[in-house]
């Protein structure tokens, strides 16, 4: 009988490696959305050092290449910007994306990004030291989400893979930034298709 429920248990051990699961997305998502489809965004700004701007047109150029029906345009007089500050630990917040109105369903017209200088960013700031050097962020990965906050996506809470993922982890030196991936881009397209 022993031997019986031993080989019982290899069988069903075995057919459900084999099962494959398909893997569910959800992105997040209030039905706020850019008119036309189109975010002009100032990559540029007072406090945004131009040795970063290259890092944030590569972020914007991976969301512009989704496919959906929106895109995000390179305008130096836009309200819409990125900012850098040093803002001390904030409640451990790499950084913040404010946008405007805030109620679901409502059109958007402003959006602004303040990255916190407090930590430190791959690639470094380049005239402020960070003051926490405990942990290594992937500016570019930061964009990225930061990015997908402008176009009028959440942050999810269940696919760690996504960009949109509500919790930023360290990275190392030199790491590549993280990539969209398709929760990433269901969201997009579901907002501007």
């Amino acid at each position: 009988m022993r031997r019986l429920r031993r080989s019982l248990g290899r069988a069903v051990r075995r057919l459900l490696g084999a099962l494959r699961v398909p893997v569910t997305y959800s992105y997040a998502i209030n039905a706020r959305r850019w008119p036309n489809g189109r975010c002009n965004v100032n990559l540029s700004g007072p406090t945004w050092p131009p040795e970063w701007q290259p890092v944030a047109l590569s972020a914007v150029g991976e969301w512009n290449g989704v496919g959906a029906r929106f895109s995000f345009v390179e305008d130096s007089t836009s309200r819409n910007s990125l900012g850098c500050l040093e803002m001390g630990s904030w409640g451990g917040r790499l950084a913040f994306t404010w946008t405007y109105p805030e109620a679901a369903g409502e059109v958007l017209v402003e959006a602004q990004t303040l990255v916190n200088a407090y930590y430190k960013w791959d690639p470094a700031h380049p005239a402020w030291l960070a003051r926490d050097l405990s942990k290594t962020f992937n500016l570019g990965s930061m964009l990225r989400h930061e990015f997908g906050h402008f176009a009028g996506l959440g942050d999810q809470h269940q696919n760690s893979d996504s960009v949109m993922y509500a919790v930023m982890r360290s990275s190392v030196p030199g790491d590549s930034p993280k990539e969209l991936n398709q929760d990433d881009r269901n969201g997009l397209f579901a907002l501007y298709s």
